[in-house]
């Protein structure tokens, strides 16, 4: 490319000198040509003007007016007088009128001023050659330097090709080229943006419907086992919930990934929402006690403000830590606290390790899990306004607070 641009500026220069240096030429020889006869003219009338006052008839003193190299008639009364150089083809040659009845002719050879014009062409000739000299070389440097701009811009979208959204594209300073290095950064800006939500998707999906896909496993287990078709048709339609669970938490997984929120925020009594997701819960933790303790099975005061989705992924991933991590019984209890409501969660479980508690909710960050739960829950939460803290580290506690609603 570099070769091509070089090449391309040296034939635009060479154009120019063409189109500008032929008429400039032309006119120099023309102006060469009547310079000298200007300058023949001026000798003619001055010689013209010296024989009116001093009449000579000698042709050497004639030649000598003259000049050297060149030829001279004088023509009067008494006839013509020739002296210098014989006149012959290629000269120039001029008349001046001498008193009332002479007439003067001077001529010298074309070669006075042909080498003239000889010097000036020459000099155009360096000059247009200095000027495609200098193009040439601004011109590799122009090409030099789109070269590496666009090597660079080649180097960027081959790593954006290969998966590194990090790439930017260094500035050039050439406008044109500066435009397509901010158009590329902002496409890999796009593109990594969109490739972190579909991964952070898939892993949120995966982390969150590990659970459930287990207890609708242990559901289909169980109606392979039933004979009493009211049961089998009671465990169907449970195993039906639960598919609409599944298919419910991917779309506001989804949602999130895509827009930050799993919904539109409304009321929701968060007492109830916590007796539906441990009713759901059960199967799992049938080997272990747990126990749900209310503040009142009813009333405004458990009324929050948020999102139902978000609230529900936010539970559904401190019981699955409390299930995987913990031990013993689980408690949980809701509470009303001014203009709050609360949901804590704790277990007898080994609990957490001090040194991992203040970046728990780190995406990452995990002492035995993915590292993904509790980060999610808390991204989940804060569009809502809400949050999950860990309130002991041991035995585990988790509390999940969120705002109030207005009609509490």
């Amino acid at each position: 490319m570099r070769r091509r641009l070089v090449a391309s500026t040296l034939l635009v220069a060479l154009a120019g000198l063409l189109v500008l240096g032929t008429p400039l030429a032309f006119l120099s020889v023309r102006y060469s040509q009547a310079n000298a006869r200007d300058d023949l003219q001026a000798e003619a009338n001055r010689i013209a003007t010296s024989l009116a006052a001093d009449p000579t008839t000698d042709p050497d003193e004639l030649a000598r007016r003259a000049g050297e190299d060149r030829g001279v008639t004088l023509d009067g009364p008494s006839g013509r007088i020739e002296a210098g150089r014989p006149y012959s083809d290629g000269v120039i040659e001029v008349s001046a009128p001498v008193g009332a009845d002479g007439l003067l002719t001077l001529w010298e050879p074309s070669s006075n001023w042909t080498g003239a014009a000889t010097v000036q062409l020459g000099l155009l000739a360096v000059l247009g050659l200095i000027g495609l000299l200098a193009s040439t070389a601004l011109g590799w440097r122009f090409a030099v330097r789109i070269g590496a701009a666009t090597d660079e811009l080649g180097s960027v979208a081959r790593r954006l090709g290969a998966g590194d959204f990090s790439a930017r594209a260094g500035r050039s300073g050439i406008a044109e080229i500066d435009d397509i290095a901010e158009a590329l950064d902002h496409s890999a800006e796009r593109i990594g943006e969109l490739v972190a939500r579909e991964r952070r998707f898939s892993a949120d999906a995966s982390h969150q419907l590990r659970t459930p896909l287990t207890a609708l496993s242990l559901r289909l287990e169980e109606l392979r086992h039933l004979t009493d078709p009211d049961e089998v048709r009671a465990e169907a339609d449970a195993g039906l919930a639960q598919v609409d669970r599944l298919m419910a938490t991917v779309e506001e997984l989804l949602a999130h990934a895509r827009t930050g929120q799993t919904g539109a925020a409304r009321d929701v009594d968060l007492a109830d929402l916590v007796r539906t997701h441990l009713a759901r819960w059960r199967p799992l933790f049938a080997p272990r006690d747990v126990r749900l303790r209310i503040e009142a099975s009813t009333g405004p005061r458990h009324m929050v403000r948020a999102s139902p989705g978000a609230v529900s992924q936010a539970i559904d991933v401190l019981l699955d830590n409390a299930l995987r991590h913990g031990a013993g019984r689980v408690d949980l209890e809701v509470r009303s606290r001014g203009d709050h409501a609360t949901v804590r969660v704790t277990d007898e479980g080994p609990g957490v390790d001090p040194s991992v508690g203040p970046r728990l909710f780190e995406r990452g960050v995990t002492t035995d899990g993915t590292g993904i739960g509790l980060a999610l829950a808390q991204d989940l939460l804060a569009a809502d306004g809400g949050r999950i803290e860990l309130v002991r580290a041991k035995p585990a506690t988790f509390e999940l607070w969120l705002p109030g609603s207005v009609e509490a």
